[in-house]
């Protein structure tokens, strides 16, 4: 599983079926998930990413977590995470997970966030403009 999180000062989306969602101060996250991923893994990237110190303290060190700024999260499916660039001029993505195991996935990880902290998302494989304000910028990459 990847997590790419970018801490936003705000973030929105609109889904082609009409969903709109936003948040203020927080994380965008997009996750994407491999062949190889499982449910076991989402609690662990769950409480890595929440308690993670991207947000600056007063002396301008990143010792924040999102908790403790009372941030949100925008969470973003993102099969393309995975893609494979190696050889050709498009895109593979034999090594991302089939839709159907990935949407269960995506949303245990809804689930999961959601218990923690406010958590908007976009529609599981809807097409989808995401907006968002990179607050720094700051945009981690994480892999589980």
């Amino acid at each position: 599983m990847k997590l790419l999180i970018q801490r936003v000062s705000e973030s929105s989306v609109i889904c082609e079926n009409g969903h709109k969602a936003s948040i203020g101060k927080g994380y965008l996250i997009l996750a994407g998930f491999s062949v190889n991923d499982s449910e076991d893994m989402i609690r662990k990237a769950v409480q890595k990413t929440i308690n993670m110190r991207l947000f600056e303290d007063e002396s301008h060190k990143m010792n924040r977590g999102i908790l403790d700024i009372g941030g949100s999260i925008m969470l973003i499916s993102q099969f393309t995470l995975y893609s494979n660039t190696d050889k050709g001029r498009r895109p593979s993505f034999e090594k991302s997970m089939n839709r159907k195991q990935s949407q269960v996935l995506f949303d245990l990880l809804y689930n999961e966030f959601s218990r923690f902290i406010d958590t908007q998302k976009g529609v599981f494989g809807d097409y989808m403009k995401v907006s968002l304000i990179n607050d720094g910028p700051v945009t981690i990459m994480t892999e589980f």
